[in-house]
């Protein structure tokens, strides 16, 4: 009789993929697929999988599976899921957590970077054979001495400040529980929680939003809190689109409230018509929009697989689990 765990990895694995799973997990687990990637094909297994690997699923198709013990999802922020049903099922929910924050760090950079520096308009600007002359109204700015507002430090917070002190920033954050202990590791200028928002905000150069989306902190930023920015600021979101009130961005990057903004998450996904933004955030000339691509990298990914790997071994040897997600913070 085979009492291996039987795992299903959630999405059209490469064989690459398929046989990197299997030869980790070979001793504890049998390895099954998804041959178009469909989400109704998980309900092929729904009598057979006790654990599940990949990316977002449905609550309808959760509530179908009859042994599902555990979902390993292989990105970061869970929001997405119904924590109800999971609840309800007794599942345990577990989050790749820090395996991306390094990309998504980067990824932050790369979009204050090519504000400040106008990367993209010069950039259109020459191919079209036009030389920008050397007058005050084409000066760059620097990363150097200004302040950076890290909201939300927690893995990728943590590696936006390790990077931003070596371009010489001046880094405040704010983190949901004081630890102050985190102020002299990282060598922040100030480190508060969300009571102290306004402060930070009047103070920033640069906004980086890379809290999670939960309850408490959907429409976190929105008019009165954008209003409290510098003109000459810019806000960079590399967390959820929700964070900041669409309609309240959108008007703070067309009256002047704020310099510009460089986005990765978004208010609407594809199959949506209206994606990714139905105001159109994405499209004006001071924004610089990526499609939620901060952490896909491959050093991302196999940092991802390779938690779960062990997860399934914990699982199965009754050890602590990894990113396991609070369902009533949700996170």
């Amino acid at each position: 009789m085979n009492n291996k765990l039987k795992v299903l990895l959630a999405w059209r694995a490469s064989n690459d993929e398929l046989q990197f799973f299997r030869s980790k997990l070979k001793d504890v687990a049998e390895i099954y697929y998804l041959k178009t990637g469909e989400k109704h094909e998980i309900l092929k297994f729904k009598s057979t999988i006790e654990y599940i690997i990949g990316g977002w699923i449905p609550g309808e198709i959760i509530e179908k599976m009859e042994k599902i013990k555990v979902i390993q999802f292989l990105g970061v922020g869970v929001d997405r899921f119904d924590l109800d049903v999971l609840k309800r099922k007794n599942i345990i929910l577990l989050a790749a957590k820090y395996s991306n924050s390094p990309a998504v760090a980067e990824h932050a950079f790369a979009l204050m970077l090519s504000l400040a520096k106008k990367i993209i308009e010069l950039d259109s600007s020459l191919k079209k054979g036009i030389w920008r002359p050397y007058a005050q109204e084409h000066f760059l700015k620097e990363l150097y001495g200004k302040n950076l507002v890290i909201l939300g430090f927690g893995g990728v917070g943590i590696e936006i400040a390790k990077r931003a002190k070596g371009f010489g920033m001046n880094i405040y954050a704010i983190k949901r529980t004081h630890d102050p202990s985190l102020k002299q590791k990282y060598s922040l200028n100030f480190l508060g929680t969300l009571k102290d928002l306004d402060y930070v905000l009047k103070v920033a150069d640069f906004l980086v939003v890379a809290l999670p989306l939960t309850k408490e902190t959907k429409n976190l930023i929105g008019e009165r809190e954008l209003k409290l920015m510098k003109p000459t600021a810019y806000v960079i979101n590399v967390a959820r689109g929700a964070i900041i009130n669409e309609q309240a961005l959108y008007n703070a990057l067309t009256q002047g409230w704020i310099a510009g903004a460089g986005i990765d998450v978004w208010y609407e996904y594809p199959p949506s018509p209206y994606a990714p933004s139905k105001l159109g955030l994405h499209k004006l000339p001071n924004v610089i929009a990526t499609p939620h691509k901060a952490g896909w990298t491959r050093e991302s990914r196999l940092r991802a697989f390779n938690i779960a790997v062990d997860n399934v071994r914990n699982f199965v040897k009754g050890r602590q689990l990894r990113g396991l997600v609070d369902l009533d913070r949700g996170y």
